[in-house]
C-alpha cells in the first residue's frame, strides 16, 4: 500500500479490513489474466461505503479522490480502489 501517496484510501481500506467489512463479498467482475473486482458487500457492483460512512452515516460515505499519475498497475497483486465518479 502507498500510505504516503494515498493516505485516505489506505486508511479506509485498512480500517474496513480490520472491521471485516470485506468478508464474504462476492467477486462481481473477472477479466482473465488482468483483474478481478470485489469489495461491494451489496453484491451488485454498485459500491459500498467508506469507513467514515459506517461510522458517521451516509453523508460521509465518500471522500476526496487521491489520483496519482506516478502510480501504475504493473505488478501482480496490485490493489486499487474503484469509484463511481469524482469524490
Amino acid at each position: 500500500l502507498h500510505v504516503d501517496k494515498a493516505p485516505k484510501a489506505c486508511e479506509n481500506f485498512l480500517k474496513l479490513c480490520r472491521a471485516k467489512y470485506y468478508n464474504n463479498c462476492l467477486v462481481h467482475l473477472v477479466q482473465r489474466g488482468r483483474l478481478f473486482q470485489t469489495g461491494d458487500p451489496t453484491g451488485t457492483g454498485s459500491g459500498g461505503t467508506s469507513v467514515w460512512g459506517l461510522l458517521h452515516g451516509d453523508s460521509r460515505r465518500f471522500f476526496a479522490d487521491e489520483l496519482r499519475t506516478d502510480l501504475r498497475h504493473d505488478k501482480v497483486g496490485t490493489v486499487s480502489m474503484a469509484n463511481a465518479g469524482p469524490n
